[in-house]
């Protein structure tokens, strides 16, 4: 049983205009749409969260460092290393550790121009052509930063900061793949689950379909649909089918019974017929008397079928009319 239903399924799915195809199409796009709408739309949230928390740091960060580095430029790099190095009110660390916790690389320079502090490998060379404030790179997507420190009205020196976006970018690309895979799944199970649901609503009319197949001339008249088995809409169909079913089996009967009766009806006249022209054929010809009520006899026969045929015409009409 089971298989003889799996290689159904299989056949209907080799027709791409079939109801399963069609509703299995929509149940799924709707299954899919239940199963990702709200997922996508978080996903999408957390990303534009870590976008929006990434400029939100670099903004804090870039505020305090700027606030912070106008008293320690003017001073000795000793002494500019040693106040990184000491506790600040950001979280209770040091300066130099919350910048490496939230990988942020920074050059502080003196007034004439000297490196004072560098918490990197890299050394960035000055340039007068440097815009001050915050931009972004477009090859890596850091955040740069570049501000000019002093002391009152006093420029007393300058520093340059990268914000790295790596971190960021990598939970980024985490989400997408995650969005992905999850997008993926979703759909899986949404095109079983349509096309299974589909079938499954559309089995009672496979059935059926199978059903009317089966039916000949010979088992009309034993062949009728379970109406019990079916409900809804389903229930008046079948219920129609088998009204057709005995209107047909009727309708063959009436068939049958009429060739019995055309058979019988004509089978006295032409028996009458062939009677007097076998007895003309032997001897009744010569006879002028023989041969005339032969063919007297022949012709009101002839006329008997012709009425008889008429007769069995008009009541076939009138039987499509009641029809």
């Amino acid at each position: 049983m089971f298989n003889n239903v799996l290689n159904d399924f299989k056949t209907k799915l080799q027709h791409p205009f079939s109801l399963i195809w069609k509703w299995g199409l929509v149940l799924s796009s709707l299954f899919w749409l239940a199963l990702s709408v709200s997922p996508i739309i978080s996903n999408i949230q957390e990303q534009r969260a870590l976008e929006e928390d990434y400029v939100t740091e670099v903004t804090q960060i870039d505020t305090y460092l700027q606030t912070y580095l106008n008293s320690l430029a003017s001073r000795p790099a000793s002494e500019v290393r040693e106040g990184f190095q000491s506790r600040i009110a950001i979280e209770n660390i040091s300066l130099e550790d919350y910048l490496n916790e939230h990988n942020v690389k920074i050059q502080v320079y003196n007034e004439n121009g000297n490196l004072v502090y560098n918490s990197g490998t890299t050394v960035d060379s000055y340039s007068t052509n440097r815009t001050t404030g915050r931009t972004k790179s477009d090859e890596t997507g850091d955040f740069l930063t570049y501000q000019l420190l002093y002391d009152g009205s006093d420029q007393i020196g300058y520093y340059f900061a990268t914000f790295d976006y790596q971190t960021v970018a990598n939970q980024l690309s985490d989400k997408q793949t995650e969005l992905i895979i999850m997008a993926g799944v979703n759909l899986v199970i949404a095109v079983v689950a349509g096309l299974g649901v589909a079938y499954y609503f559309i089995q009672p009319i496979q059935k059926m379909k199978r059903f009317l197949k089966n039916i000949t001339a010979d088992n009309i008249a034993d062949r009728r649909l379970n109406v019990s088995e079916y409900r809804g809409e389903i229930t008046e169909i079948s219920e129609s089918i088998n009204q057709m079913l005995d209107q047909t089996s009727e309708y063959i009967d009436q068939q049958i019974h009429f060739v019995e009766d055309v058979s019988h009806e004509l089978r006295t006249p032409v028996a009458i017929i062939e009677g007097h022209l076998n007895m003309l054929n032997r001897w009744g010809k010569d006879d002028p008397e023989i041969l005339e009520e032969s063919l007297s006899a022949s012709v009101n026969e002839l006329e008997r079928m012709k009425v008889l045929v008429q007769e069995m015409l008009d009541l076939s009409r009138a039987g499509q009319v009641d029809a």
